[in-house]
């Protein structure tokens, strides 16, 4: 992978991360259910493309995917941010 496309790869995975923590500071107990809705759907696409650049990612660098470290505390910090989004 060239260096352009790997600081292309970095730069966008800090954009979804960022956007993810935006989204984790909202509380949605006020918002309308076509809010929680779309501020839910936001941040599965975000997960949805932080999936597709590693495994490029991984691809490119020719490593199993399978091999990368599995975040777990991700996971339980993903879901208390959409039970936050959609109380």
């Amino acid at each position: 992978m060239n260096k352009g496309l790997l600081q292309a790869v970095v730069s966008m995975l800090e954009n979804t991360q960022s956007i993810r923590n935006g989204i984790s500071s909202i509380n949605g107990k006020d918002s309308s259910t076509s809010v929680k809705l779309l501020l839910r759907s936001v941040f599965v696409h975000c997960d949805a493309i932080d999936c597709i650049l590693q495994e490029a990612l991984a691809r490119s660098c020719d490593v199993s995917i399978n091999v990368l470290p599995l975040e777990e505390d991700e996971a339980v910090d993903r879901e208390t941010v959409l039970s936050r989004i959609v109380r």
